[in-house]
């Protein structure tokens, strides 16, 4: 009995077949990459534009510091007198020292001789409860030196004698006169509950803190404690002070 052959099924591979018999891949091309947008060339004008306009404030201002500081030097003659310019610094009680080696008294300095070239005086009275209190004489004065803010005898009268026009305030002469001047301290008085520190400046009663009252020339303060304000009173500055 003739056997027959038996065809094992291994089938042939289609043409299209791969070697390892998997099905054909169909390669498609990739597209190509679209060119990128020039970001970093996008931001540069919008830099350089900024730092145009940063270069121009600079250059303004610069410019205008220039221009205000040919015309910053103190006035001369009357126009010294009646418009101080200057403002001294206070950077607390004391800072620093003059040429004479005193410290500084908030923004106010002890020189070894008095000052001429701007000198101007005000007038103070303080009354505690009614009674005028005594300022004395020799406030702002030392052996060495003496401040630009100072007393000579004791009638209040206050002498502004600086190097340049410069605008001075009550604080300024009671801290180099050594004394308080707050809410409830006048001087060697203390304001009791019940009282108050009432302030007149050339006869007019106004409501300012008194430290910030600013020396005026022939000015005439008045500061007073106690429970209600009374009439102030009048002050006429010799002519030698005029």
């Amino acid at each position: 009995m003739t056997k027959k052959r038996r065809t094992a099924g291994r089938a042939r591979p289609d043409a299209g077949a791969t070697a390892r018999g998997s099905a054909p891949i169909d390669r498609v091309p990739r597209p190509a990459r679209a060119p990128q947008p020039a970001r970093v060339a996008a931001r540069r004008p919008v830099q350089t534009l900024v730092l145009l306009g940063v270069g121009a404030i600079v250059a303004i201002v610069a410019i205008a510091a220039v221009v205000l500081g040919q015309g910053s030097g103190p006035p001369t003659g009357i126009t010294a007198l009646r418009s101080p310019t200057v403002r001294p610094s206070s950077a607390g009680p004391t800072s620093g020292s003059g040429p004479s080696g005193a410290p500084t008294i908030s923004g106010v300095r002890c020189d070894p001789t008095e000052q001429i070239t701007f000198h101007t005086h005000a007038h103070l009275n303080i009354r505690v409860n009614g009674q005028l209190v005594d300022i004395p004489g020799d406030v702002g004065q030392r052996p060495t030196c003496i401040y630009w803010l100072h007393t000579h005898a004791a009638h209040g009268v206050i002498h502004i004698e600086a190097p340049a026009p410069t605008v001075f305030t009550l604080g300024q002469f009671f801290d180099v006169w050594g004394k308080p001047l707050d809410a409830t301290h006048l001087a060697d008085a203390s304001v009791p509950a019940g009282s108050s520190i009432w302030v007149f400046i050339d006869g007019q009663q106004v409501t300012v803190d008194p430290r910030t009252i600013e020396l005026g020339n022939l000015e005439s303060i008045e500061l007073q404690v106690g429970p209600a304000a009374i009439a102030p009173l009048p002050y006429t500055f010799p002519d030698d002070f005029r």
